[in-house]
């Protein structure tokens, strides 16, 4: 049995194809770190600053925010428990406001 394979300049195109995507995943997971930092409420700065550059794990990219607060955040404008919570900067959050502008869902 003989094995055809494929190259593109001497590169194994399986090699090529996943370095490709690869390389497009984490331009995705940049782009969509930055938007999350331009939608994330400006206060004191904290949150805005908590936003970690994208890390790859075995099924893709991780994008953090470890500040306490950020699901309240995240959330939007929002009642609970009889009190407004959430900020007036960011009524939708962020995540939603991001992945729309990205068109990712």
């Amino acid at each position: 049995m003989s094995i055809l394979r494929f190259s593109l300049v001497g590169i194994p195109i399986k090699k090529t194809l996943t370095k490709l995507r690869d390389k497009q995943a984490l331009s995705l997971a940049n782009k969509l770190k930055d938007d999350l930092v331009f939608f994330t409420p400006k206060d004191t700065g904290r949150a805005k600053r908590g936003w970690e550059k994208p890390k790859k794990t075995r099924t893709g990219y991780t994008i953090q925010n470890k500040v306490p607060y950020i699901g309240v955040l995240d959330k939007g404008r929002h009642y609970d428990a009889g009190q407004m919570r959430g900020s007036k900067q960011a009524p939708k959050g962020m995540t939603r406001p991001a992945l729309r502008k990205n068109k990712l869902k």
